[in-house]
């Protein structure tokens, strides 16, 4: 044991002092103990200059306890010593959850009590003093001490050791109470999973797209060393911009976006809209169903983004697609059908795969079957493409296009190309391909074709009748010239006698005149009608036509393996040539015999 004279100090923190002293005298914490001589409760707040006496710990004001900028602190009088033997036959420690809100006594298994009249003030004692030693204020938290410890001196088992430890609270601050986080329910979510709804459907205006529960911060506590304990801050979510396809209500609890448009929800945690393309990853009848817009085709548009590094298709086998635009970063499987505007796709089409687009379409690698207005192809192999108007391939490794125009940057092999008006091609370096002008084949050429040919007919026929009907009036017409030469003498008789002729007669001459011109004015119409046949005639001698105004050219050398064919739209003769070395220009002209002969530009 060591020996020092006991001495008193003031301190605001007994744990604080009692390490400074035993690290300054190099010695053992256990080596010395304290007294409590006096103490008093202060509190420091920000708008009282000086700290405030608190008579009674006990009844401090909850208000205070739980102001954050309130400082709840105890000064100490304590005289230091040297540490006397333990010679209790009971052993009693402290320990406190983390937050150290709640502080418990634990009585260690073995220990002996002896019936004592003041075991209470001793036990009360002894436990202040562990508080104390360990930083915990004295006489506020305690509302229950009083109530343990009378429970405790009745259970106790004098005389005989305790069989298990006995634990039992002191102190209890105030517990800091969680918040509550904010929440975002994507409510549009379990529509794709409602049965009754195809994937493409989306929302509908009207409906509840994402529910936001606000967040609810929790409440400060007060730990039993009298420290203020922080509210713990509810997890907040950022509120989304929004365009006018969204409504938002709100009330207490809640933030509500509402539809105000159908189509498909795009959120992230900075927008929320409503938009008029389904942005997917993937597409197969098991994850989203035939992607057909139905009634909504001219207004719904798709895009899929799908991972290139997996084997399935962005859209997988047997799917239908009617939509308006569709956009496709991945590859198309088999036996897809696609109707659309336009189309774009960032892969290959499988062989079996058919689209049908009302204007462009930009395919990687093409091997299905593709009719659209414009076609813009990066590589063509083995693939069918019609166009209405015009096709371009960077690469053609096969396949059959046709088109009234067509531009290849690079023909290789085994390719049969149709065109009505142009084949133009930069590079040829493979054989076996066909080059043919043939404007029946080129499907908007014989439409064309077609509806003219109707067209002069119907109307042909139509002049007939209406010709017919004409000149039929203008016969019963004539025969009532008789009729009308009487009345024109009564009216000369009774102009000649000074009378007035009878009103009557004036109006059935007027009328019979009136009637012969309206039936030269329609006749003059016939001529007009004459002229617009005759000119639909001529548009269709020129159709007819057609290949004499068609070329093939290329700055690429022929070699002689490469088959040219002219069909006359006429009467569907061919005209076919082998062309060998430069020839940059191929086309038709009519020799003296009006036959039409191929005509070369070296």
């Amino acid at each position: 044991m060591i020996s020092f004279a006991p001495f008193t100090k003031k301190t605001v923190s007994i744990p604080k002092t009692l390490s400074n002293y035993t690290q300054q005298k190099n010695i053992s914490i256990k080596d010395i103990d304290f007294t409590l001589e006096k103490y008093e409760t202060l509190i420091r707040r920000k708008d009282i200059k000086d700290d405030l006496l608190i008579e009674n710990p006990a009844e401090i004001d909850e208000e205070i306890l739980l102001d954050k900028d309130a400082r709840i602190y105890q000064r100490y009088d304590i005289k230091i010593s040297p540490s006397d033997l333990d010679i209790n036959s009971y052993k009693i420690t402290l320990a406190a959850n983390k937050q150290k809100t709640k502080v418990i006594a634990i009585i260690k298994a073995g220990s002996i009590f002896n019936k004592d009249e003041k075991l209470y003030e001793k036990l009360l004692a002894q436990i202040q003093h562990k508080k104390l030693a360990t930083g915990f204020l004295i006489n506020i938290f305690e509302e229950d001490l009083e109530t343990q410890l009378q429970k405790l001196i009745k259970i106790l088992p004098y005389g005989k050791k305790l069989p298990k430890d006995i634990k039992f609270v002191v102190a209890r601050g105030i517990e800091p109470t969680d918040g509550d986080d904010g929440e975002v329910q994507k409510i549009y979510l379990s529509y794709q999973q409602d049965e009754q709804r195809n994937y493409i459907d989306g929302v509908k205006k009207g409906e509840l797209v994402l529910r936001y529960k606000k967040p609810l911060n929790g409440s400060g506590g007060r730990s039993c060393e009298g420290k203020y304990i922080p509210e713990k801050l509810a997890q907040n979510f950022n509120i989304p911009e929004m365009d006018e396809s969204v409504i938002l209500k709100e009330n207490d609890k809640f933030m509500e976006f509402y539809a105000n448009e159908d189509g498909f929800v795009e959120y992230d945690d900075k927008t929320l809209k409503i938009s008029k393309t389904l942005k997917l990853e993937g597409a197969d009848y098991k994850s989203t169903g035939h992607l057909d817009a139905k009634d909504l085709k001219d207004e719904i548009s798709v895009e899929i983004k799908h991972n290139k590094e997996a084997y399935e298709d962005a859209i997988g086998e047997g799917l239908k697609v009617d939509v308006k635009d569709l956009n496709v970063d991945g590859s198309i499987g088999s036996n897809v059908n696609v109707a659309a505007q336009s189309i774009n796709i960032d892969a290959q089409t499988h062989k079996r795969a058919t689209f049908t687009v009302e204007n462009k379409a930009n395919i990687k690698l093409h091997r299905g079957d593709l009719t659209a207005s414009h076609a813009e192809i990066e590589i063509l192999e083995t693939g069918k493409i019609t166009a209405h108007k015009s096709i371009h391939v960077k690469k053609v490794v096969g396949g059959e296009l046709a088109a009234p125009k067509i531009y290849i940057d690079e023909l290789v092999s085994n390719a049969k190309i149709i065109a009505s008006e142009l084949i133009e091609i930069k590079s040829i370096r493979g054989s076996n391909n066909i080059l043919m002008i043939n404007p029946d084949k080129v499907q908007a050429y014989h439409q064309e074709k077609e509806d003219l040919t109707k067209a002069i007919k119907d109307k042909q026929q139509k002049y007939q009748e209406d010709f017919d009907a004409l000149h039929k009036e203008i016969a019963e017409h004539a025969q009532e010239i008789d009729r009308i030469k009487t009345f024109q003498k009564r009216i000369l008789v009774a102009q000649s006698t000074g009378k007035a002729p009878t009103k009557q007669d004036l109006i059935r001459v007027r009328e019979y005149k009136r009637k012969s011109q309206e039936f030269k004015e329609r006749e003059e119409q016939f001529k007009e009608r004459e002229e617009s046949i005759k000119q639909m005639e001529a548009e269709l001698e020129k159709l007819l036509e057609q290949d004499l105004h068609a070329e093939i050219r290329t700055k690429s050398l022929y070699d002689g393996h490469i088959k040219v064919i002219f069909v006359n739209p006429d009467d569907g003769k061919e005209l076919v040539f082998m062309p060998q070395g430069q020839v940059e220009v191929i086309s038709l002209k009519l020799d003296e015999r009006n036959n039409r002969v191929i005509k070369t530009t070296p």
